[in-house]
């Protein structure tokens, strides 16, 4: 529970100081984070206009949809 409520937290943080090509009031666009213990591999998520969602290189977080 810890190591997920870690990895969230990186990705909020991460989410924040990412994606300069968007608008500042866009989180639109893959939002990543290295993947711990696994040097070269990254996970995260892609958001998409539309509502449009889901995850990368995370098989067991599967998403419908973001508002």
């Amino acid at each position: 529970m810890k190591r997920l409520l870690l990895a969230t937290a990186v990705l909020v943080i991460a989410m924040s100081a990412c994606n300069e090509k968007k608008s500042k009031d866009s989180i639109i666009g893959s939002w990543i984070m290295p993947i711990e213990r696994q040097p070269g591999k990254m996970q995260g998520i892609k958001l998409e206009e539309g509502g449009d969602v889901s995850s990368i290189n995370m098989a067991t977080l599967a998403y419908k949809y973001w508002e």
